[in-house]
C-alpha cells in the first residue's frame, strides 16, 4: 500500500531534520487536520507538542484581514440584505426564506470563487429566465412574475451582502 501524503510529507520533514512542532501546516480540511496529529502522535517517540494545524479556508481568511462568519450568521446577513433589497410588501418570511437562503449563498460563494463578474452572470441570467418564460400572446401568470423578480433581485442581493460584509471586515 503506497504511504498516504501526510505520511510523505513527515518523512520528507524527518529527513531534513525539522521537527514537525517548528512547523505550521495548512491542511485542506479539519479532518484531514485531526488525522495529521493522530499520525503525528503515532509517530513520535517522545512527548511532542503539536504543531499549528489550520485549514485552508483559515489561511486565506487570515491573509484577507477578514473573519468568516458561522452559516448561521451568514443566513442572518443574507436576510438583512433581503430585506434592504425587497420591498417590504413582496418580502417572504423568514421560513420561506430559508428554503432557498442556502442555495443563493452557496451561488454567489462559486460566483466569487471563480472570478465570474457578477453583474453580466445575473443579467444574463434574468434575460435568459425571460426568453424561456416568454409567451407570443403577452400574458404571463403572478408565478413567473414572481420568478422573474427573484432573477432581477439577486445581484442588488449579491452587491448588499458583500456591502454588509465588508462593511464587518467579514467574507464567505
Amino acid at each position: 500500500m503506497p504511504a498516504s501524503f501526510i505520511h510523505l510529507v513527515l518523512d520528507d520533514l524527518e529527513q531534513k531534520g525539522v521537527s514537525p512542532h517548528e512547523c505550521q501546516f495548512i491542511v485542506p480540511s479539519l479532518r484531514t487536520g485531526i488525522q495529521l496529529k493522530r499520525i503525528l502522535g503515532q509517530r513520535a517517540k517522545t512527548p511532542l507538542f503539536s504543531p499549528e494545524v489550520i485549514t485552508l479556508n483559515e489561511w486565506v481568511a487570515s491573509i484577507c484581514g477578514k473573519s468568516v462568519p458561522s452559516a448561521s450568521d451568514l443566513l442572518l446577513e443574507l436576510f438583512m440584505a433581503y430585506q434592504e433589497c425587497q420591498e417590504e410588501a413582496n418580502q417572504v418570511p423568514f421560513s420561506s426564506f430559508l428554503s432557498w437562503a442556502p442555495s443563493v449563498l452557496s451561488d454567489f460563494d462559486q460566483l466569487d470563487r471563480y472570478c465570474v463578474p457578477a453583474q453580466d452572470l445575473f443579467t444574463q441570467l434574468t434575460d435568459l429566465e425571460r426568453v424561456k418564460r416568454w409567451d407570443p400572446s403577452g400574458k404571463t401568470t403572478p408565478l413567473i412574475e414572481q420568478h422573474l423578480a427573484f432573477c432581477a433581485l439577486l445581484f442588488p442581493l449579491y452587491q448588499q451582502l458583500n456591502k454588509q460584509l465588508s462593511a464587518a471586515a467579514q467574507g464567505y
